[in-house]
């Protein structure tokens, strides 16, 4: 299960975790998702997700590449 859930990106994230929580990813396009998620680990993305519904809440009419550039190196850190 944790080799299947290392692939889970975007969507299929939001899919495994709807019945816990609402997608944060959602305001995201399916192109931009794939930018704030690809080449990270799953660890990672649930730390860049995490970091992203935050920024959305905070501005979610705001520049959302300033606000995956910052998700990704939040995660990576």
């Amino acid at each position: 299960i944790r080799d299947r859930a290392s692939s889970l990106v975007g969507s299929e994230m939001c899919i495994r975790d709807r019945s816990t929580t609402a997608c944060p990813l959602g305001a995201l396009t399916s192109s931009e998702r794939v930018k704030l998620l690809q080449g990270l680990n799953y660890r990672q993305q649930q730390k860049a997700a995490k970091h992203i519904k935050q920024a959305l809440s905070q501005n979610p009419t705001g520049d959302h590449g300033e606000a995956i550039e910052a998700a990704r190196t939040a995660a990576q850190s």
